[in-house]
């Protein structure tokens, strides 16, 4: 009560004084409102007693930056740990995939080989005959890349999935 008391008596103080000190004419209200608050709260503020408190040592600040910096730390190595596991299931995907469509690999690399000069085929053909010759083996030859694309786009989703089984089966044991 005595906290709440004071607290009233110096917010209407504080606004009294501003009030007289900025306004030029203060009219008998707001005296009237604020001499009887400002008496109330300071008889109370005055004459009532605070509570007794048992003092209770506080930490020092020593330890309390201590246990602050290792919850930082502990925070930290715990979004490392994820961090980490991350980076290991992302890796393990690019190694199995590597190591799965290695045959894709080269055939795309030799699709593309074709692709280049059936290209140049078609922009050097000087009649229709080999240029429709030469649209053709490209349609081919795209349409084996899109498949084989397909295919590699597959392993790679399998190889995630690997992944995330290998990195919840490595969790699970520790």
């Amino acid at each position: 009560m005595r906290i709440k008391a004071a607290f009233v008596f110096f917010l209407t103080a504080l606004l009294y004084g501003v009030t007289l000190a900025s306004v030029s004419y203060v009219g008998v209200y707001l005296t009237y409102v604020a001499l009887p608050i400002l008496v109330i709260s300071g008889y109370i503020m005055v004459f009532t007693r605070a509570k007794a408190k048992v003092e209770v040592k506080p930490p020092s600040l020593l330890v309390e930056s201590m246990g602050a910096v290792s919850g930082l730390l502990g925070d930290f190595g715990d979004a490392m740990d994820g961090v980490s596991n991350d980076l290991a299931r992302i890796n393990r995907k690019n190694e199995l995939q590597k190591q799965r469509t290695e045959k894709e690999r080269a055939a795309e690399g030799q699709l593309r080989l074709r692709r280049v000069e059936w290209d140049v085929h078609l922009r050097y053909a000087n009649s229709e005959e080999e240029k429709l010759r030469a649209r053709t083996e490209l349609a081919a030859v795209d349409e084996q890349l899109a498949t084989l694309r397909e295919a590699m786009r597959a392993i790679e989703k399998q190889c995630e999935i690997d992944a995330i089984q290998e990195l919840h089966a490595r969790l699970s044991k520790t």
